[in-house]
């Protein structure tokens, strides 16, 4: 597990590495919890690779944003699926805390990314 940030604004990544694929859980903030989830799978186009994306949205959530990135760019990286289950939550955040929030959770995937 790694993480970025302190006390309600840490962030952390579990991940899971499969034969053929890799499982991402993002939590954080004060109540972790199943707010997004995307699938990515890699897809060849002629001698190239993209990928294609399934999401996911618990109501009124916004994580997709911080799962998509991290499962298309892990996807395209490694050929494989991947899978990313996020979710941050801050209790009657203001604005500025969830700035602070989404700020360790790029921070977080800029870690991993460059791994």
């Amino acid at each position: 597990m790694i993480s970025v940030g302190q006390g309600k604004y840490k962030v952390w990544l579990k991940e899971e590495t499969l034969d053929n694929g890799i499982i991402f859980i993002i939590g954080g903030g004060e109540v972790s919890h199943i707010g997004s989830i995307v699938f990515s799978e890699p897809v060849m186009n002629g001698k190239t690779f993209s990928c294609t994306s399934q999401v996911i949205n618990v109501q009124g959530h916004k994580e997709e944003i911080i799962a998509r990135e991290l499962t298309e760019k892990i996807c395209l990286k490694k050929k494989l699926p991947v899978i990313c289950v996020c979710g941050m939550h801050v209790n009657n955040a203001t604005k500025k805390e969830i700035e602070i929030l989404v700020d360790n959770a790029k921070k977080l995937l800029k870690k991993i990314l460059e791994e």
